[in-house]
């Protein structure tokens, strides 16, 4: 089974790529919270994966707060692994994500990642274009090497190297920015792309315009991301910064 979470397809098509190789099934962890859904069966010694982005220096929060509430029947030490893709640092992501399997009486073995172009658009900063190409050129080779590793269920758990500025500070940050404004502008034309794109369903269509629920909203940016005019921004964090979307994504997380 690979769980996983998606914001703008980084982390779908990484574990798209692996089920199939697996020939596993794909389960959205976006869709079992929205459908309050905490109990899954495993068949025997079936594999459980998670795979997720980076968001700010650690899991997303939808992520870890699936795990502290799922339950596995079947699960008698099944192998865990952990897949997760991020342009930048990811400080103690892995690290959050153990602990947090064991508090839940889980046991995650293996950890693995992936450099992928990042989509934070909150952020003035972002991978020149030759990186962005060089990340989703290698992908599939590292995607290869994990799937090897998964099935050979590798334990492979190394304390990582942290910054207490970067692993706590911007993630804090990162939460205060949750509760900024999204501001749908005049350019909107109702194309209903950020409704597709968020797997959450923090997004409706309204009358003149598109509603976010800022209750169900992962902070994902996929809206922000996959918006044809521009018209959705994060206050005025993300005016004129350029957006990311997977190419091999087609922007809708529910078909």
């Amino acid at each position: 089974m690979v769980l996983y979470f998606s914001g703008t397809g980084n982390s779908f098509y990484i574990a798209k790529k692996i089920a199939e190789a697996l020939e596993d099934r794909m389960v959205s962890i976006a869709e079992l919270v929205c459908a309050n859904q905490y109990h899954l069966t495993l068949a025997k010694e079936e594999k459980i994966g998670f795979v997720y982005p980076v968001i700010a220096c650690a899991p997303p929060d939808v992520v870890t707060d699936f795990i502290k509430k799922v339950t596995f029947e079947g699960y008698k030490d099944n192998y865990i692994y952990s897949v997760f893709n991020c342009a930048g640092s990811p400080e103690y992501t892995s690290r959050i994500m153990k602990e947090t399997g064991e508090k839940a009486g889980l046991k995650i073995s293996g950890f693995f990642d992936i450099l992928m172009p990042g989509n934070y658009i909150t952020q003035k900063k972002h991978l020149p274009e030759e990186k962005v190409k060089e990340y989703l050129e290698n992908c599939d080779g590292k995607i290869a090497e994990i799937v090897a590793d998964v099935k050979n269920q590798v334990s492979n758990y190394k304390k990582e190297k942290h910054s207490f500025l970067m692993s706590y500070g911007l993630h804090k940050l990162a939460v205060l920015e949750k509760t900024e404004k999204f501001v749908f502008g005049e350019e909107c034309v109702k194309c209903g792309k950020c409704v597709d794109i968020c797997s959450m369903q923090a997004i409706t269509m309204g009358t003149d315009k598109p509603i976010r629920d800022v209750k169900k909203c992962a902070f994902c940016l996929g809206c922000v991301n996959v918006c044809p005019t521009h018209a959705l921004q994060v206050g005025k964090k993300t005016q004129g910064n350029p957006q990311y979307i997977n190419p091999n994504y087609n922007g809708k997380a529910r078909d």
